[in-house]
């Protein structure tokens, strides 16, 4: 069971247990720790994409905080 969703620069996939968050920024503010780089051998392009895995809903404000992060630095199609 899954499903993906892709916005702009973020991914977004949902399993039963738990959503998965996909950010691409070179650099995020995440003082708690939750994210971690994509390792650079899966060759996703130039910019470092960093990754979480979300399975309380008490993590889900400070999750969409780093995603914001993302949205508002990136470039405008």
């Amino acid at each position: 069971n899954r499903l993906e969703a892709e916005a702009r620069k973020e991914k977004f996939i949902f399993r039963k247990e738990k959503l998965i968050v996909h950010v691409r920024k070179q650099t995020i503010d995440d003082p708690k720790k939750l994210f971690g780089k994509v390792p650079a051998k899966w060759a996703w392009g130039k910019t470092t994409i960093w990754r979480t895995d979300v399975s309380s809903d008490k993590e889900l404000e400070y999750v969409l905080g780093i995603i914001k992060q993302a949205y508002q630095s990136a470039p405008d199609l």
